[in-house]
C-alpha cells in the first residue's frame, strides 16, 4: 500500500488501483469464510492510511 500510494499523485488514482487489486484478490478467495477474511483485512489496512492529507496533483499547462 504505501508503494501505491507513492505511486499515485493523487487519492482518486488510489483508489481506482486499490479497489482492482481487492477485486482481483477477493476473487481468488476459496470460500465465503476467505473472502470475509480478506475484506476485514483490507479495511484494516485502508483504516491506517492517511490518504485524504496527500497533496493536491500540481496542474498541467
Amino acid at each position: 500500500m504505501p508503494r501505491m500510494l507513492k505511486a499515485q499523485d493523487a487519492p482518486p488514482g488510489f483508489w481506482t488501483w486499490f479497489a482492482g487489486e481487492a477485486a482481483s484478490i477477493g476473487s481468488n478467495a476459496h470460500s465465503k469464510a476467505d473472502w470475509l477474511h480478506v475484506r476485514d483485512r483490507l479495511s484494516a489496512m485502508v483504516e491506517c492510511v492517511d490518504v485524504d492529507n496527500k497533496p493536491a496533483p500540481k496542474p498541467v499547462d
